[in-house]
């Protein structure tokens, strides 16, 4: 039979080991720094946050608002620049082509034409 020896034979408890850290001058004091720190972080703003995503739709209403303001048909790359001065942060090239063919084919319900080959524009309703 083998026999423990030395720490393994009497291991100190939980307890123990609580009691002497905080006993300890050391623990305490850097548990008093700890603490007043946490009680200072308390006042403090928590600093202001980008947001990540843009929610749902916001490239899409960008374009929309870019075309309802221009008094000409616009290149895809026009209107790229503009939505990415509209929302502050860049646009990948095929998000806003595939917007507008998309919604070209189905201008019926979108009111965004195709002019040319890359050039957009959105009809005014009339009615």
């Amino acid at each position: 039979m083998v026999q423990a020896r030395g720490q393994h034979a009497n291991p100190q408890s939980d307890l123990e080991n609580l009691i002497v850290a905080f006993f300890d001058a050391d623990t305490r004091s850097k548990w008093r720094k700890l603490l007043a720190r946490r009680e200072s972080s308390k006042n403090r703003q928590p600093p202001e946050r980008r947001q990540l995503r843009l929610p749902q739709g916001a490239i899409q209403n960008a374009i929309l608002e870019v075309l309802s303001e221009a008094k000409e048909p616009l290149h895809t790359k026009e209107i790229r620049k503009l939505v990415q001065a509209k929302l502050k942060r860049p646009v990948h090239y095929d998000t806003i082509s595939s917007f507008l063919t998309r919604a070209a084919k189905q201008h019926k319900t979108t009111r965004i034409h195709r002019v040319r080959y890359g050039q957009y524009v959105l009809l005014i309703d009339n009615s």
